[in-house]
């Protein structure tokens, strides 16, 4: 699978995300001029957020996982209720 490697060259530290409806592959607190490699990422299309790290904007696996459920529950519920009439 291929990766993607990201270098900041900015003068403020990163958080950067590769995401689809949340951050499926990301890195916070990416120094200036440090270069990160995101592994297994997969060949299908992403969207790149950078936001810069004010020290509560961190990604998160929990923050991620709790957006997929959101999206699991509502989109089941929004299909019944459809499906019903």
């Amino acid at each position: 699978m291929p990766s993607v490697r990201i270098t900041n060259y900015t003068t403020s530290k990163l958080n950067v995300a590769l995401k689809h409806i949340c951050a499926l592959h990301f890195d916070n607190a990416i120094e200036p001029g440090q270069t990160v490699k995101l592994k297994n990422v997969g060949r299908v299309w992403f969207t790149l957020e950078i936001l810069v790290d004010d020290g509560k904007n961190h990604y998160s696996v929990a923050n991620s996982a709790a957006c997929i459920v959101i999206v699991s529950v509502s989109t089941t519920t929004f299909y019944d209720l459809v499906c019903t009439f």
